[in-house]
């Protein structure tokens, strides 16, 4: 079991977690609507842990907010439903095997996208699926975006309107390091418009290595997972994962220095800010959880 749901259990810091009663929110009633920070800030919680028994066994929960749905693999299956409820599987074709991360709902609620491995072209590639009238999910040709390559996967959640994006996680395994990859579909298909190093993002500690990033539906904050060596008192080096915030003024701008984001529990996946940076979904134990 992970510690930090140990610690959980014991302080009771949470909505519903193992079994545990819900705590007592009636202090959430006079909170100010919450508020994404400055730029170069870092999104605060009140530190309310809230599970969501209805997305066990989900992974790649993917939100939106603004349309009150969500999308993820439970116990493998393709599943879409209303937000923090249950979630219902759905009928996708073609299905192809070696799915390597997603659903990724985008923004209008009636396309998600995955990443899988083509085992004719050897690189991973997107698959873009788009809801019919009959509720059946059917994918277009896949989305052979050359920079994904064999390395590429943990697509983020495409962007709204016209100068669409979507980031990446490329790994070099010659220099065991991975790097954030922004694409930018402008009318003529997914180009790479930027790469962000490992000394971009974390210029104190460029070891880092970065997994699992998503966007903001405006494309202006990114969150992600990293992992950091921390040496121990003996010497020892112990390895541990936490989650990063990154902003951006506009578009044209390269995002900043990554912020961890502390009330977050470690060694978690899968991070998804909600729009007005009021809540973080994340998975870990096997189910879904968001913190407020």
């Amino acid at each position: 079991m992970l510690w930090w749901a140990a610690v959980l259990v014991a302080t009771c810091a949470c909505n519903s977690i193992l079994g545990i009663d819900p705590t007592d929110l009636t202090a959430a009633a006079g909170r100010p609507p919450p508020a994404c920070p400055a730029l170069g800030g870092t999104p605060t919680f009140y530190g309310e842990l809230h599970q969501l028994p209805a997305a066990r066994d989900c992974v790649s929960y993917s939100p939106n907010v603004d349309l009150k749905l969500a999308a993820a693999r439970c116990n493998d299956v393709l599943s879409i439903g209303p937000l923090d409820e249950p979630l219902a599987p759905i009928t996708a074709s073609p299905l192809v095997s070696y799915y390597k991360d997603g659903p990724h709902l985008e923004p209008d609620g009636d396309h998600f996208m995955m990443v899988w491995f083509d085992t004719i072209v050897g690189q991973h590639a997107v698959a873009e699926f788009a809801r019919g009238p009959d509720d059946t999910w059917t994918g277009g040709t896949p989305l052979h975006i050359a920079v994904l390559g064999t390395a590429g996967f943990y697509i983020s959640n495409p962007t709204a309107g016209t100068d669409r994006r979507m980031v990446y996680q490329d790994y070099d395994y010659s220099l065991q390091r991975g790097s954030v990859v922004e694409l930018a579909d402008r009318g003529a298909g997914w180009k790479e418009l930027w790469r962000y190093s490992n000394a971009e993002l974390f210029p104190a500690e460029p070891t880092t290595e970065l997994y699992e990033q998503s966007l903001s539906p405006d494309g202006l904050r990114m969150v992600f997972t990293a992992a950091q060596d921390i040496t121990r008192p003996d010497g020892t080096t112990k390895t541990v994962w936490g989650t990063f915030y990154s902003d951006r003024a506009t578009l044209d701008d390269h995002f900043t220095a990554a912020r961890e984001i502390p009330a977050v529990p470690p060694d978690i996946y899968d991070p998804y800010l909600t729009p007005d940076c009021g809540r973080v979904y994340f998975e870990g134990l096997g189910t879904i959880f968001y913190l407020e």
